[in-house]
């Protein structure tokens, strides 16, 4: 009996790790009162949910890219057929500007969905000193006339003393750039946007009904299929906010988005 006791996990651990050659990673190890054989089984079911969480990424990080490649290459086969078919000569000009501007939004879509493997896979980041208020105003600078153009009242409220952080810069002016677009091309009624950068905490509000329950816990997660940041015309492919959520991760930031009544605000704390 003892034997067969000291014996099972070990065969229990033998035949999981056989299913999970083969890709199944849902059999767990009972853990058991001896303290080295239960040790080893937590390890194993660790190890396991690792695994399983990897494989859920891996699987899904496919099946995104093919779902968001899908329609662009639908568009490009079809105005390449109207162009052999010579079915209207006169729109070929036309046809030949729809399959780049797919192509261009290819490019886009694969460039987001790299960024994002990269960093969930990244092991270390290069970081070095910066200033986050230089940061900022240079994002703030850029996304004027883009403001302008949609109607959008444009602030900012800035700290006049500097703000230096320990970061990868290209990646939290990526950070920035997205908190910036999204708010801009977001923000609805009286169409105000605010930047404010305090001493540890950065944050951009607008004028908005509100995002709902549903919407707020999707839009962080790539592995979500209701995430509501992708528009159906193909402008977005809600890869920003899933971005920013693993640069944050990768910098140890706090991060997250509150309804404040009239206003949504997103923001990351360093």
């Amino acid at each position: 009996f003892m034997t067969y006791r000291l014996t099972r996990p070990l065969r229990l651990m033998s035949e999981a790790s056989k299913a999970m050659a083969k890709g199944d990673f849902s059999r767990r190890i009972p853990v058991t009162r001896d303290y080295e054989i239960g040790q080893l089984a937590v390890s194993f079911n660790q190890m396991t949910n690792s695994l399983a969480r990897l494989e859920e990424v891996r699987k899904s990080f496919i099946a995104n890219v093919s779902h968001e490649l899908k329609t662009p290459l639908a568009v490009i086969q079809n105005q390449c057929e109207c162009i052999i078919e010579n079915v209207a000569p006169e729109k070929n000009e036309d046809y030949i500007k729809s399959v780049y501007d797919e192509a261009v939004r290819m490019n886009g879509i694969v460039t987001s969905f790299l960024q994002y493997n990269r960093l969930v896979n990244a092991d270390k980041l290069q970081k070095e000193k910066c200033s986050l208020r230089e940061i900022v105003l240079t994002e703030i600078e850029k996304y004027k006339s883009f403001a302008e153009m949609q109607g959008v009242e444009l602030t900012s409220e800035i700290c006049d003393s500097e703000v230096i952080i320990n970061c990868n810069r290209d990646l939290i002016s990526m950070a920035v750039d997205n908190y910036l677009s999204n708010a801009i091309k977001y923000a609805t009624g009286e169409k105000k946007v605010a930047v404010k950068l305090e001493k540890n905490r950065f944050s951009v509000y607008n004028t908005s009904e509100g995002i709902s329950r549903e919407t707020a816990d999707s839009m962080w997660d790539i592995l979500s299929r209701d995430n509501k940041a992708r528009t159906k015309d193909g402008s977005s492919t809600g890869m920003g906010l899933p971005i920013c959520a693993e640069i944050f991760k990768a910098h140890g930031y706090e991060y997250g988005q509150r309804n404040l009544g009239g206003e949504v605000v997103f923001y990351f704390s360093v």
